[in-house]
């Protein structure tokens, strides 16, 4: 049964063809990324799930097909860029870090993208957010080559620079494994 966008340990034995105990023999082996629920479940993120079927050469269901990614994206985008995602995308938009820290939880997309003016110093930020969602596909549009860089050393995936669109949506949807 689905829990928001994430799945539990039944859904990723049927999606395999295999049962409980090869699930949890693969996530101890650190082969299957996994988070708890709050009653201490297995789930399994969308975006792990994908990048595991796919790694070990499962069909992906039809339900991971049709399902959209869910890009939730962070401070000043351009809206020709938020327009050219939402074609391929669920897109939600968060004009506040606050705001976005505040649902994440609960929304539990795919990716996150931070947008290059937040009104908060997106390093320490995005630091911050790897620590507490490691699992999360965190990816940031850089206002220059310099900004970039900086987010590259703190592990963000520059999905794009402000003023050069052309890839933005492809590089997003490459973030979430889609």
């Amino acid at each position: 049964m689905r829990h928001g966008r994430l799945y539990a340990a039944t859904d990723v034995a049927r999606f395999c063809g295999v049962d409980l105990t090869t699930i949890h023999a693969w996530v101890r082996r650190g082969s299957l990324a996994k988070e708890h629920s709050a009653g201490g479940q297995l789930r399994f993120r969308r975006t792990d799930v994908v990048a595991f079927l796919r790694g070990r050469g499962f069909p992906l269901p039809a339900s991971f097909a049709r399902e959209r990614a869910l890009v939730t994206l962070v401070g000043e985008c351009p809206e020709a860029l938020v327009d050219a995602l939402a074609l391929r995308a669920l897109v939600r938009t968060e004009r506040s870090p606050v705001s976005a820290l505040l649902t994440l939880r609960s929304e539990c997309p795919d990716a996150l993208v931070l947008g290059a003016t937040l009104g908060f110093p997106r390093v320490p930020l995005s630091r911050e957010l790897a620590e507490l969602e490691p699992r999360l596909a965190l990816g940031a549009l850089a206002d220059s080559p310099s900004d970039a860089l900086a987010l590259g050393d703190v592990g963000v995936r520059v999905v794009g620079l402000v003023g050069a669109p052309e890839a933005f949506a492809s590089a997003v949807l490459e973030l979430c494994g889609a």
